[in-house]
């Protein structure tokens, strides 16, 4: 699926955002990292990714206020989740923060978005920065789109 002039928008299910905004408030001097699931609908040229479920991993760098490094086998532990909720469920992408810094992506969120987009297509990259401020890439085909969501926690920032 490539980038086109579709509409692609979030949300999240029931209470994940508060869930998530919680974790961050306690995690604020931290980077986290959060494998995302759910299931992507859509009609009429509107593309929607619906986010069911969250999956943290705890941040293993030597600076973790700077670096989140998910481990290795991350994605298997993503599986097994996603089998163990819901077999219908997709990986869509993962949710990273940025503490006391800005939402825009660095190049290490580019080139890990990259390697992802390789193995599994098209993915969300979320971003949370400084007060919570919120970015949502979508990466297909090697091209980079913002995109809008449905939440009340955070505040979106668009570039």
């Amino acid at each position: 699926m490539a980038l086109d002039k579709s509409k692609y928008f979030f949300s999240f299910y029931r209470d994940l955002e508060d869930l998530l905004f919680n974790y961050l408030s306690r995690e604020k001097k931290r980077e986290i990292f959060i494998g995302i699931l759910g299931s992507i609908s859509g009609k009429n040229n509107k593309i929607h990714y619906k986010i069911k479920d969250l999956v943290p991993f705890p941040n293993l760098s030597d600076t973790p206020e700077s670096i989140a490094t998910p481990p290795d086998n991350w994605l298997s532990i993503i599986e097994e989740r996603r089998i163990l909720l819901n077999d219908n469920l997709k990986f869509l992408g993962f949710i990273h923060s940025h503490p006391e810094k800005s939402s825009k992506k660095s190049k290490l969120d580019d080139d890990f978005g990259l390697q992802l987009l390789r193995q599994f297509g098209p993915i969300l990259m979320f971003i949370i920065g400084y007060k919570f401020t919120l970015r949502c890439y979508l990466i297909d085909e090697d091209k980079t789109k913002i995109i809008q969501g449905d939440l009340k926690k955070f505040k979106i920032k668009m570039q």
